[in-house]
């Protein structure tokens, strides 16, 4: 960071009370500081529906390199372009005709539903926009988001801004302010208090320049929403329904190449819904593994679903084997402090069971005289306090709701906020329990699974 910007570091500007119709004097000032540091090519973390953004100048190369900086972010990862309204939208490109063929195509409905919103599309690039938010591509991602403080900020600056999540490069994004300050406090010079962020994950992705048209990264705005209008008919979700290995490299969009969402402890990722009596099989995802087999939406019985979850345990102590080379992985692994991301199944005794599978594998696994000492942190659905089936395993248990199986939106809003509560208690290892893939679900999902 420049010695000028250090020197403008301060505590949470907090405007969480925010009324657009009755704007406060201090809000006003907080806003007129926040504009002239993005007028003068400074960073400014702010609030918005879906996560808290660390935003700049999108037309300013040196604004937008700040970004990058204060991340660590790298610069082949483009940028989300945020807008105040459609008459910005319109202004962003030289030929009219331009902004007018995409208002008018395929664009048209999901524009009118869902903006200003959680939705971002993927458009023609605009020439006055930083090379840097668009990686150099010939396409660019837009969105207007519904947040009053972010919009009224972008309208004030009468330019767009640029806004990754404002957290370091690959952490679990920030819904909190405090977050923000977790990652990048000292690093840029504001951060606007907006409170907590309503959705919890990203915007969608879409792009409707191709054909059919694809969902690049579930987000606040479903599959289940968007597959019903007619403009977006036979709408497909990148990775579910099919794979392309040259737009992984040259990605038109943020969270699909590098490895994103992670706390600092590795995740294994337990999803119930793939485990039947026949087979079981671990996928490793950077940090992460995913326990499934077939894509049953039924659950299996207790004896299958912990063989099989004790199977994924083992794969993982050979997974870490093998990339050591010796023990010291399978010792932190078979020897960590635990932690389990719990989304309700209405069979709580199996889960129960399931949690204490795992236990004890780690248990037998290891001649470590400190093994009681380890954490287990679960953050669960089922219970508001611990059951006593668990207290007798040993171990100091942290126990925190995360949502409803049932309630997909409740647990996207959790997820981030749940994966940094578990690393504020420095456990070694998180077991996140997977939900159905439908609606938010399926953002849900995609975030554990990056």
């Amino acid at each position: 960071m420049n010695e000028d910007t250090s020197t403008l570091c301060s505590p949470f500007l907090s405007i969480a009370n925010y009324d657009d119709n009755n704007l406060d004097p201090q809000i006003l000032l907080f806003l007129n500081k926040a504009k002239d540091l993005l007028v003068n090519r400074q960073v400014v973390s702010v609030p918005t529906e879906t996560v808290y953004g660390l935003a700049a100048n999108a037309f300013d190369d040196v604004a937008v390199s700040r970004i990058f900086q204060a991340k660590c972010r790298p610069q082949d990862n483009p940028l989300i372009v945020h807008i105040s309204d459609l008459k910005m939208f319109k202004s962003l490109f030289n030929d009219e005709s331009i902004a007018d063929s995409i208002l008018a195509g395929p664009y048209a409905e999901p524009i009118r539903r869902y903006w200003p919103g959680p939705l971002t599309i993927i458009v023609p690039r605009s020439e006055s926009v930083s090379d840097g938010v668009t990686a150099g591509l010939d396409t660019m991602a837009i969105r207007m988001p519904s947040h009053p403080v972010v919009r009224r900020l972008i309208h004030e600056c009468g330019f767009p801004i640029a806004a990754p999540s404002a957290n370091s490069s690959g952490r679990p994004s920030p819904t909190l302010a405090s977050h923000v300050m977790d990652d990048l406090g000292g690093r840029i010079p504001m951060i606007i208090d907006g409170g907590p962020c309503l959705g919890g994950v990203e915007s969608t992705v879409l792009d409707a320049l191709r054909n059919p048209p694809v969902i690049l990264r579930p987000g606040g705005v479903t599959w289940e929403e968007l597959c019903r209008l007619p403009s977006l008919k036979g709408l497909q979700v990148y990775k579910r329904d099919f794979s392309d290995a040259k737009l992984e490299q040259n990605p038109t969009t943020p969270g699909m190449k590098y490895r994103h969402y992670s706390p600092t402890a590795p995740v294994l990722l337990l999803d119930l819904k793939y485990f039947n009596e026949s087979a079981s099989h671990s996928t490793t995802f950077g940090n992460r593994s995913d326990a499934s087999s077939s894509k049953d939406s039924t659950y299996a019985d207790n004896n299958s679903i912990a063989n099989g979850y004790r199977s994924n345990l083992e794969n993982q102590v050979n997974v870490s084997k093998k990339c050591s080379g010796n023990n010291d992985d399978i010792n932190r692994i078979s020897n960590a402090r635990l932690c389990m991301i719990k989304a309700r199944n209405r069979v709580v005794t199996e889960r129960l069971k399931l949690i204490k599978e795992s236990l004890n594998y780690s248990k037998n696994s290891t001649q470590d005289s400190n093994l009681n000492m380890n954490i287990l942190a679960v953050l669960s659905v089922t219970e508001p306090e611990i059951p006593q089936g668990l207290r007798d395993n040993g171990g100091d248990i942290r126990w925190f709701y995360l949502g409803d199986l049932e309630d997909s939106d409740e647990v996207a809003r959790t997820l981030f906020a749940a994966l940094r509560e578990a690393d504020h208690f420095k456990v070694k290892e998180i077991i996140v329990e997977g939900i159905l893939d439908t609606n938010a679900g399926l953002a849900v999902m995609n975030r554990v699974t990056k």
